[in-house]
């Protein structure tokens, strides 16, 4: 084989392979996560509806975690107040199936607070922020968080199943998880 025909069958396998990967890429959903159930840290059950679902969802603390999860989407968007009586984001609730209830939360990312308190740093060095993809570690005083936002209207969203007993809670994209998760600061 000559130099010319090992580099032809080289460059077929690199197109191949490229093709294949933007393929698999293009039926992906970047945004979906597996739900896996997160169990309250309180532990006792209560009678969610339609009506209350937004504020057990707020007031929702998961188990070994510190913060409910309103505050942690407050954190999470560089919130200056939370107040969960008066929340800051929009709160969409729908019934689903199993007697679970879908919550969407909507928030604005409030990236100038975020920059100026040093929360997400820009740059190229791996863990930082991007605000042409919409991609931002941020890193508030007591947790780190993974947040996807629409890098124009820097709206986040947050979607979440939760039970009917309102014990559990399961995370349906990159955002709820990291709010499930809240991972310890190194702040």
């Amino acid at each position: 084989m000559t130099v010319l025909g090992l580099l032809v069958g080289l460059a077929l396998a690199g197109a191949a392979t490229l093709f294949v990967l933007d393929n698999a890429a293009a039926h992906l959903s970047g945004s979906q996560v597996h739900p896996a159930p997160v169990f309250s840290s309180s532990g006792h059950a209560q009678s969610v509806t339609l009506s209350n679902a937004a504020a057990v969802l707020l007031h929702f603390v998961p188990d070994q975690d510190a913060n409910s999860l309103g505050v942690a989407m407050c954190n999470a968007t560089g919130q200056p107040t939370c107040s969960l009586a008066h929340y800051p984001g929009q709160v969409k609730v729908a019934e689903a199936s199993q007697h679970r209830y879908q919550v969407t939360v909507i928030m604005t990312v409030q990236v100038h607070r975020l920059l100026q308190a040093g929360e997400i740093s820009l740059g190229s060095l791996p863990g930082a922020s991007s605000l042409a993809t919409g991609e931002l570690a941020v890193s508030s005083d007591s947790a780190i968080y993974g947040v996807k936002m629409n890098p124009t209207s820097h709206r986040a969203v947050f979607q979440f199943l939760l039970s009917a007993t309102g014990r559990t809670v399961w995370a349906l994209d990159w955002n709820g998880l990291g709010a499930v998760s809240q991972s310890a600061s190194l702040q």
